[in-house]
């Protein structure tokens, strides 16, 4: 199923790996995914229940904390998983299925964590910083500005992907 969404290639005598991706692809990838979540975030502030708003702060009170012991790659693991819960609280805010699986099918997991591969500290307190932004425009329900926030947030982490692989392939 990967190799037929074009995730994996298999070579002979090496088994499957995950099939590089070049810089247009993932800036394909990233603009799907900005206007997706711009759009979740945009409903979830709408539809979001006090209790779903109080969870996202918690959520990103979460990723705060885990960002100051991030180390190593179990630190990017932490890191990966506290970004995850904060999104997917986002989404599961939204209430809205069909949405939910097209980012399934859009956000590139192994991409998401490439870049938090790649992100310093500076990179990671900036996405601490994003996620806090972005719920306190939801808990204002300022629906705008809690999707440009969004749109921002994310082309921050194309910035990344993309640095890397220009630094890669020099």
């Amino acid at each position: 199923m990967l190799e037929a969404e074009g995730l994996v290639v298999s070579e002979p005598n090496r088994g499957a790996i995950v099939r590089p991706l070049s810089s247009t692809e993932v800036d394909d990838l990233y603009g799907l995914r900005i206007r997706l979540e711009s759009y979740a975030v945009e409903v979830a502030t709408q539809r979001a229940t006090e209790a779903e708003l109080g969870a996202l702060v918690d959520a990103a009170d979460a990723f705060g904390a885990v960002r100051q012991a991030a180390d190593g790659i179990e630190g990017v693991r932490l890191l990966h998983d506290a970004n995850r819960h904060f999104h997917d609280g986002i989404l599961a805010a939204a209430r809205h299925r069909r949405l939910t699986a097209m980012l399934a099918r859009t956000v590139d997991i192994p991409l998401v964590f490439q870049a938090f591969r790649s992100f310093g500290p500076a990179e990671i307190e900036r996405s601490n910083v994003f996620h806090h932004l972005i719920v306190e425009a939801m808990c204002r329900r300022d629906a705008e500005r809690a999707s440009a926030l969004m749109a921002e947030h994310i082309a921050q982490g194309r910035d990344v992907v993309l640095d890397e692989i220009v630094r890669v392939d020099r």
